[in-house]
């Protein structure tokens, strides 16, 4: 436990006014000796012509298609300057129209403001990725976006505002008892030793980068690997399905709208490339899930959260489609654990599929650990037959394009109120070659996988590099700031 010890009436010698301990710690071991010693620094206010808020839309603006907008998020932009374009949301051109004064310029920089805050992006066309570079690009509500004055050299801004020293600042800042949020006035009062930050080694640094940039050509997203796996032992040709991606206008026949229970129209449910992958599957033999499943597949419940609780409890965030992510978890009582087990209680190797939502419905991710755990009601588990199916090889075949394409054709709702239910699960089609085949399969995917893992591992390492760089040249001695 830390303890820090401050005087009540050493609150008013700052303008921050705050007594919580998080921020009292940094401000008294860390902010006052950077302010010593960058005595001729400006405030970023003072060399900002513009900052603002982006704006927040509601999901029914978010378009289920490629328009010429997209929408820019808190997840979208990575620490270092990095920008993902997985899971990129594009909105309804004619509803954001009159918005055009809102888009993002060239040179911007983009500073998350709210649940991870202070991770900071300058925007560049060229930086972000290839098939959405020529797009128009909305800020979401939870960024700020500054525009520098033309009289200062952003190149050296742009890596102090990467930093980690600028990072621990915005963190210290934040406040917010359930998701942590910093102010337009709190980040312009950071400050800016503008002549320190010369000495910044841009040249090197831009030499790793070009490293990180060659490096990156070698990735690809996870699905992708399993769907290209996938498609070389069943036949899938991707080529063929990424320029049917691209088509959004095609003829639909009426008579199509019975193919799903829900009788759905939409251009999601119709659109080509879904009949080439539901196609390609009736070429093969296939099984119903539920002839692999001990149970029937089953939602799990609202939790009763509890901060010492003793049950980890998965919600669909912490589901990443890859790994589950349990550096945020919360938890219940052993107490409601028990009341619940039966219907929502997890155990080894049980599938867990996100059942509900825009940008969640459909993720996939296997339960790999011993612990007991609990699910909440927007997640499904699928508790496999392990004599029938290896649950590695179910869980790769529901992420890749044969899974996904049925999850896509069977949910139901409107906008950010879509859900696929438990008998619709139930009946998706499993290629289900015999268990030699099945262990290649994810032998192969797992290969692959870890080959990008040792790829993503290389790139950190130099951007921790670039990180230290940048701190040592703007700290000099004083490496422990």
């Amino acid at each position: 436990m830390k303890i820090h010890i401050k005087n009540l009436s050493e609150l008013t010698n700052n303008s921050y006014l705050r007594a919580d301990f998080k921020f009292a710690y940094y401000y008294d071991t860390s902010f006052v000796r950077l302010k010593a010693k960058w005595k001729e620094s400006f405030k970023l206010r003072q060399i900002v012509s513009r900052i603002r808020n982006g704006k927040d839309f509601s999901k029914k603006v978010y378009a289920d298609y490629e328009t010429d907008t997209c929408y820019i998020r808190v997840n979208n932009l990575k620490p270092m300057g990095e920008f993902t374009g997985e899971d990129i949301i594009f909105l309804r051109d004619e509803e954001i129209e009159k918005f055009f004064n809102l888009f993002i310029d060239e040179g911007d920089f983009l500073i998350t403001r709210s649940g991870t805050v202070g991770i900071a992006f300058k925007f560049i066309r060229h930086d972000l990725p290839e098939y959405i570079r020529d797009k128009n690009f909305m800020p979401a509500g939870y960024i700020i976006v500054i525009k520098v004055h033309n009289l200062f050299d952003d190149e050296y801004l742009k890596y102090f505002l990467y930093s980690s020293i600028s990072r621990r600042y915005f963190e210290a800042l934040a406040c917010g008892k359930s998701q942590q949020n910093i102010s337009q006035a709190d980040l312009g009062k950071w400050l800016v030793p503008l002549q320190i930050l010369k000495n910044i080694p841009v040249n090197e640094i831009k030499e790793k980068e070009q490293e990180i940039s060659k490096l990156k050509t070698q990735i690809k997203e996870p699905k992708i690997i399993v769907s290209e796996v996938f498609g070389k032992y069943f036949k899938l040709d991707l080529k063929q399905y990424s320029d049917l991606e691209k088509k959004h206008i095609f003829e639909e026949n009426l008579f199509n709208l019975s193919r799903a229970t829900q009788l759905r129209s939409s251009l999601k449910f119709h659109h080509p490339r879904s009949d080439f992958v539901l196609g390609k599957l009736k070429e093969f033999k296939t099984v119903k899930l539920k002839q692999l499943l001990r149970e029937p597949v089953r939602r799990g419940v609202q939790p009763e959260y509890k901060e010492e609780g003793e049950v980890m409890v998965v919600k669909t965030a912490n589901l990443k489609n890859s790994y589950i992510d349990l550096s945020e978890v919360e938890y219940v009582s052993s107490e409601f654990f028990q009341k619940n087990k039966k219907k929502a209680g997890i155990k080894y190797l049980d599938v867990l599929i996100a059942s509900t939502g825009t940008g969640s419905i459909g993720k996939v991710d296997i339960w790999e650990s011993d612990e007991e755990a609990l699910v909440d009601g927007h997640i499904s588990i699928l508790r496999v037959d392990q004599d029938k199916v290896n649950p590695r090889y179910l869980t790769y075949y529901l992420r890749s394009l044969f899974g996904y394409s049925q999850i896509e054709a069977n949910f139901s709702g409107m906008s950010n109120q879509i859900e696929i239910y438990p008998n619709d699960i139930e009946k998706f089609d499993i290629l289900l070659p015999d268990k030699t085949i099945q262990e290649q399969i994810v032998k192969e995917i797992e290969t692959k996988l870890n080959a990008q893992k040792k790829i993503a591992e290389q790139i950190e390492r130099l951007k921790q590099e670039i990180d230290n760089l940048i701190e040592k040249a703007i700290l000099e001695e004083n490496k422990n700031l």
